[in-house]
């Protein structure tokens, strides 16, 4: 590209083989995308990208029919690049590395949730993982015996944490009460909307409980 950056290129291949055609040429001023790899019915591509000196490697999709529009996968806390899809286009496992995490290591990511897994390559660095064909294991990269050597990874049962809940609203007041007001005295709307009330009986204790009507739940 003009800057220092890398874009995403199509090339048709072929006798004479055709020019390169860009499909994502994001220009900045160092980062850019790379490791394109398509999922396996072609509709969808993962690849790392990165925007800055100081920015972190991520995963992104984007459709092969509209390559304008891309989607983040991961989150920009930690750092995945190298993807490739699992056979089956459920899984896209990557390099990695999560705060806190002893090295880099093997990630395996929901292509549809995004959700993470780290799996447990033992000692050293584990990187750049590709799939068997039958998707049940990795081949990968490790220095656990001083230089890197290609390793044989079966993939264990996976479970993948679930996404966090979402904090629950603080509760809106909405009616206050007090047993010494009177009959017939007016009991505000707390919650803005001016729908205010007003008490028509005495509201009796029976048995240490609140009663509301004849033949109504106790409170």
């Amino acid at each position: 590209l003009r800057q220092n950056s890398a874009g995403l290129f199509r090339l048709a291949l072929g006798a004479p083989l055709a020019d390169p055609v860009a499909i994502l040429a994001a220009d900045n001023a160092s980062g850019g995308a790379v490791q394109p790899d398509p999922s396996p019915d072609g509709r969808v591509v993962v690849f790392a990208s990165c925007v800055g000196v100081r920015g972190n490697w991520r995963l992104c999709l984007l459709r092969a029919a509209d390559p304008g529009r891309t989607a983040q996968l991961t989150s920009d806390d930690w750092v995945a690049y190298a993807p490739r899809w699992s056979p089956d286009g459920t899984l896209i496992a990557c390099t990695g590395y999560c705060p806190g995490d002893s090295g880099w290591g093997l990630y395996l990511v929901e292509a549809r949730t995004g959700r993470c897994l780290r799996l447990d390559t033992g000692p050293g660095t584990a990187r750049s993982p590709a799939w068997l064909p039958d998707g049940r294991e990795l081949l990968f990269e490790s220095n656990a015996a001083g230089s890197y050597d290609l390793y044989r990874l079966p993939l264990p049962v996976l479970t993948f944490a679930p996404d966090p809940e979402p904090p629950a609203a603080p509760p809106v007041p909405t009616i206050s009460y007090r047993f010494e007001q009177p009959v017939a005295a007016p009991v505000s709307d707390l919650n803005g909307t001016g729908n205010d009330a007003r008490i028509l009986g005495q509201v009796p204790w029976d048995a240490g409980a609140l009663c509301f009507g004849e033949g109504s739940l106790q409170v």
